[in-house]
């Protein structure tokens, strides 16, 4: 049951977070004039002559923290997985989930493209689509309208918006989204972004769900755990160590899990994974199928030195990481991009190891 209010009320803060809102007072500078007003982000020109990505800035390494009110899952962290020219993947954390959104810029409209739930992991997806949302979408003046797939009508309705949050207080964009039974408003900031997002059910409007920004963090990566399996071939084991893993703006996970894997703690006796002069080629996720291929050079075998029990243990741990990481069991390797055979043992491209993280250990000093 909390997943599902989980990832039904995601839906709605995603949608409050990057989707359009609407507020039903307040006037606006008619398109014809050009004045500027200072703010707590940057001077505010008049927005029909800004373009979207001025109000939702593909920058990255940038954390921004937002406070609930309404419901426990209104609070969230955004993160920017990747940026690129006209494309962002955005991780959005809240108490019950983390999600992954993918926007894009084309013809002065900034698109939603991708939404995925329940990815604790990082990859990109911006090359992947599931969805055709128009967020905002130019000319910036009030009125400008458009329709959504399922019906709902979205329409800029205040281009100075007054609206206080923890942050500051900010002359914003606003847009509203009308669906058959609710209202979401949200609030953009030239320079900054979405500053405030509400949902208004027409069943009960007295009590507003909403999420504003409190905090905005530049230059910070997303921190996240992952767990390394190694052997423990003394023990006759395989045991895991937690770490602390800081992914920047399109900065890959495999080159933090190959240095992990090369390299075990001090002086606890354990078998490293992948032989030093040996290279993690590529990590490949099937998003369809959800599964992974991890592509070694032709060193991990060559420079292994172990027997079939270690290099089964050794295996085993390669499964448990990727597996453990990816969330899946499907997990292949294959030696520059062709069968990985041995001595001891041989797997074509696409056959799947086994995991086991259940039998695994903590390492304990």
């Amino acid at each position: 049951m909390k997943r599902l209010i989980t990832s039904l009320f995601l839906i709605i803060a995603l949608l409050l977070s990057f989707s359009g809102c609407r507020n039903d007072g307040g006037d606006e500078t008619s398109s014809s004039e050009t004045e500027t007003q200072t703010t707590d982000s940057e001077t505010y020109t008049d927005p029909s002559l800004l373009h979207v990505l001025d109000f939702f800035p593909f920058s990255g390494d940038v954390h921004r923290k937002y406070r609930g009110l309404g419901n426990e899952f209104a609070e969230y962290d955004s993160f920017v997985d990747y940026s690129g020219e006209n494309i962002m993947q955005m991780r959005v954390v809240n108490p019950g989930t983390t999600s992954v959104q993918v926007y894009r810029i084309d013809s002065g409209r900034l698109i939603q493209a991708y939404s995925a739930g329940e990815t604790y992991f990082k990859w990109d997806f911006t090359g992947e689509s599931n969805m055709e949302e128009v967020v905002m979408q130019e000319p910036l003046e009030k009125g400008n309208s458009w329709t959504l797939s399922d019906g709902s009508v979205r329409t800029i309705t205040n281009t100075r918006a007054s609206i206080t949050v923890p942050y500051g207080t900010f002359d914003a964009v606003e847009i509203t989204t009308e669906r058959t039974d609710s209202t979401t408003r949200d609030y953009y900031v030239v320079g900054i972004g979405l500053v405030k997002s509400e949902f208004i059910s027409d069943s009960d409007p007295e009590n507003p769900i909403s999420s504003e920004l409190e905090l905005i963090e530049w230059e910070t990566p997303y921190s996240q755990t992952v767990r390394v399996y190694y052997p423990d071939f003394n023990n006759d084991r395989i045991v895991y160590v937690d770490k602390t893993a800081a992914l920047h703006t399109n900065e890959e996970i495999a080159g933090i899990l190959e240095e992990s894997l090369k390299n075990i703690p001090a002086g606890s006796g354990l078998q490293a994974v992948i032989p030093a002069d040996a290279s993690l080629l590529s990590v490949r996720y099937d998003v369809s199928l959800q599964t992974v291929t991890v592509d070694f050079s032709s060193e991990f075998v060559s420079s292994m030195n172990a027997g079939a029990g270690l290099e089964g243990m050794i295996l085993s741990s390669v499964a448990d990481t990727f597996g453990y990481y990816f969330q899946t069991h499907q997990v292949s390797v294959t030696l520059e991009g062709g069968a990985y055979s041995s001595g001891h043992f041989y797997y074509e491209p696409g056959e799947f190891l086994e995991t086991n993280w259940d039998a695994a250990m903590e390492y304990t000093p």
